[in-house]
């Protein structure tokens, strides 16, 4: 089995976070673990069901089979949980410290794999590689100088337009407006140079 991946839940983004085994008491956390999906619920969190709910959608897209998610509120965690962290812990301090950290560094580059969940445009963040790009996925790749939607051959372009993804993700963004729409086999050179392939450890590297 391939190492679980965590992410963290704020409204509208699932944002990857380091595979450490913290989990904020105050977060809400999903768990990919392959053939098995947890949503770990911290004693203090204050996120809305309807959101929760939500982000539950978003991560089953991901799976080409219905595979059932199991909500494990913080204390009642099984032992095949636990075991997925070799250092497996509840803090009292939130993932929003590492998120704000992270959004403020000039020159990261995040890649973020487009969702909608009923009327609701989401973000999942993806390692910042070319081949976490998808004929059939639209994704957002922010530079920080600038922001690109990158638009899949076989996407779903319809129900997906630009503007409401420019709005959905500026909303949340730090740092400048340029935004360029870029087709599937039209990549441009610099579009290319925002694709790092060690992009992981250098957004993790100190966290």
């Amino acid at each position: 089995m391939s190492e679980a991946v965590v992410y963290y839940i704020i409204k509208g983004r699932l944002i990857r976070m380091p595979r450490k085994g913290a989990f904020g008491k105050r977060d809400c956390y999903l768990v990919d673990a392959d053939d098995e999906l947890y949503l770990w619920v911290g004693s203090e969190n204050e996120v809305e069901e309807h959101t929760l709910g939500q982000a539950a959608r978003v991560l089953k897209q991901t799976k080409e089979e219905e595979i059932e998610l199991l909500r494990l509120p913080a204390g009642h965690e099984p032992r095949e949980f636990r075991e997925l962290f070799p250092n497996f812990r509840v803090t009292r301090e939130s993932a929003e410290s590492f998120v704000r950290e992270v959004a403020t560094r000039r020159h990261e580059h995040r890649l973020w794999k487009v969702h909608k969940v009923e009327d609701e445009i989401w973000f999942r963040e993806v390692p910042a590689r070319e081949d976490s790009l998808k004929s059939d996925g639209i994704f957002v790749l922010d530079t920080w100088e600038k922001f690109y939607i990158w638009r899949g051959k076989d996407a779903d372009k319809a129900n997906l337009d630009p503007m409401v993804i420019v709005r959905g993700y500026d909303a949340r963004r730090i740092g400048p407006r340029d935004v360029s729409i870029v087709e599937e086999g039209e990549e441009s050179e610099e579009f290319k140079h925002g694709l790092v392939t060690d992009q992981e450890d250098k957004l993790y590297s100190n966290m």
